[in-house]
């Protein structure tokens, strides 16, 4: 039960966006605000609420607010809900899996909106190691657009809380469209009682550089 109990807790660390299958708490919700300081520096915004019947119902709000030639307009919007559709048992498989339905769109920086429907499955499990109770979530999703080529997403993470309020994870971001991009990022995250939890990590691309990446999530 404890180890359970820190999995659903360190289950709402998105690094970017990533959420794994845990379904959150009825009534509880959960805020992540992150920073991608790069040269094309990314703001986001992603909640989750937990409802009934184990859903879990979220909104993710991301752009480009500023970059070396000025500002910028351009980002995504998207709501979703998660659905749990397999709980493992005691003695034959610890892993659950979840579904994921999607809706929002892309928004350019000439103010053109181009909406998109998406859907996703997502697993996840609990481990123990002797540096503290651990996780890894694994995520995939397509998302439809109705004017645009289908875009996919594949992501895993694996962490560890060696203590009571500090956590560390790896992970690993790939979207496929018109081209292909892996970002892999390492994150340490160190709680802060009522004022919330600071993460800070590290985002290298495939693309060549690195930047830092800026968070702060809380559970209300």
């Amino acid at each position: 039960m404890r180890l359970l109990l820190v999995i659903l807790w360190l289950s709402g660390l998105p690094g970017v966006a990533i959420a794994g299958p845990w379904p959150r708490t009825k009534g509880e919700t959960y805020v992540f605000v992150g920073h991608f300081a790069g040269d094309e520096a990314w703001t986001s915004l992603y909640a989750e609420y937990g409802g009934p019947l184990a859903l879990t119902f979220g909104l993710e709000v991301g752009g480009h607010l500023f970059d070396r030639a000025g500002a910028k307009a351009d980002g995504r919007l998207r709501s979703f809900v998660r659905l749990p559709i397999f709980k493992g048992r005691e003695g034959l498989t610890p892993w659950l899996f979840a579904m994921e339905f999607g809706a929002g769109a892309d928004i350019e920086e000439s103010g053109d909106i181009a909406p998109r429907l998406d859907v996703g499955l997502s697993a996840g499990r609990p481990f123990s190691t002797r540096f503290g109770d651990g996780w890894i979530s694994l995520d995939v999703k397509a998302s439809i657009g109705v004017d645009a080529k289908t875009r996919f997403n594949l992501s895993g993470v694996v962490g560890v809380k060696p203590t009571a309020r500090l956590s560390v994870e790896a992970g690993l971001f790939a979207e496929f469209d018109d081209n292909a991009s892996i970002t892999f990022a390492p994150v340490v995250q160190y709680d802060l009682n009522r004022a919330g939890s600071m993460r800070l990590g590290l985002a290298i691309k495939n693309e060549g550089g690195s930047a830092l990446t800026l968070g702060w999530a809380r559970t209300f």
